[in-house]
């Protein structure tokens, strides 16, 4: 499965504008399905799924990938902006609503996917929510969303994903994390939990699936600029100084994403403040520990 190669013989029509409400898995245009020459065959042509895919860096990875050729299926739990997130992209993908939180439905709609697409290639492991506050200002409730949806909801994705691959003997699964899953911060202790479970099950699954031909990544960004901060859950106020934090675009994580996918990486940190953020929380936590301190006891009394 090559990711980059050229897609021969592929008639794509122009999207007409939405008149009906579209059904889970069912293209949103008029579009009509690839072509194939007598050189090019159904499985040559990469397929991928994407969790979390209605904004911010699943759009942005959605966007991209079609860009290289790639058919893609967004996955998402509202519809009404999986519809609007797909009308943006060219092809307009496949989309299929669907609450990672339940396994059983998850199981199905991936299942969906691999007969709608033909098989499947990538998938990119990208749904998830954030929680800001303390712990103690934080209910069960709460935590428990963020634990589901961006641990158990990960972990039910891949799974059923793999066991699609594994029949092929080939694929890719990138996991989308965070900087956070590598170096704790204060006020986002259960969200950095979640990352840090993530990137624990990664590194086990990596080498469970290795025998079987299927590559799985991680990637790690910093603070993106999507609306995930402003959809998060706040048990306390976000300080001025935190709300204003440097951030990358989700088409740079994007990026990542795909140069994991393309050189096969086991783990991208995103951007070079990731990378020094990451690496000496690592090695040095207990200057890590100071310097947060430090800095979180000061701008988080604002």
């Amino acid at each position: 499965m090559k990711i980059n190669e050229t897609v021969a013989c592929k008639t794509i029509h122009a999207p007409e504008q939405l008149t009906r409400k579209s059904h889970p898995g069912e293209r949103l245009s008029s579009a009509q399905p690839e072509t194939t020459g007598p050189n090019m065959t159904k499985q040559a042509i990469s397929t991928a799924l994407i969790t979390g895919g209605s904004s911010g860096i699943g759009l942005a990875t959605a966007r991209l990938l079609s860009q290289e050729g790639v058919r893609v299926a967004l996955l998402a739990r509202d519809e009404k902006k999986l519809r609007e997130a797909a009308e943006l992209l060219d092809p307009v993908p496949l989309i299929f609503p669907v609450d990672v939180q339940d396994a059983a439905a998850l199981a199905g709609t991936i299942a969906r996917v691999e007969e709608s697409l033909g098989h499947l290639d990538i998938a990119i492991v990208n749904a998830g929510i954030g929680l800001y506050g303390p712990v103690t200002q934080t209910s069960w409730s709460d935590m428990k969303e963020v634990l589901r949806v961006n641990v158990e909801g990960a972990i039910f994705t891949a799974g059923a994903v793999a066991k699609h691959m594994v029949a092929r003997g080939e694929g890719s699964i990138v996991f989308v994390s965070s900087i956070l899953g590598k170096r704790a911060i204060p006020n986002s202790a259960v969200y950095s939990a979640s990352k840090y479970a993530l990137q624990g099950f990664a590194d086990a699954f990596r080498l469970e699936m290795e025998p079987h031909g299927i590559h799985v990544a991680v990637v790690l960004p910093p603070r993106t600029d999507t609306p995930f901060h402003e959809r998060m859950v706040k048990s306390a106020p976000i300080p001025p100084s935190r709300a204003s934090m440097p951030s990358v675009p989700a088409d740079t994580v994007a990026g990542a994403i795909f140069h994991a996918l393309k050189h096969r990486k086991r783990e991208v940190v995103v951007s070079l403040p990731g990378k020094l953020f990451t690496f000496f929380g690592y090695h040095f936590p207990g200057l890590g520990d100071l310097l947060l301190r430090r800095y979180y006891g000061e701008n988080d009394t604002e």
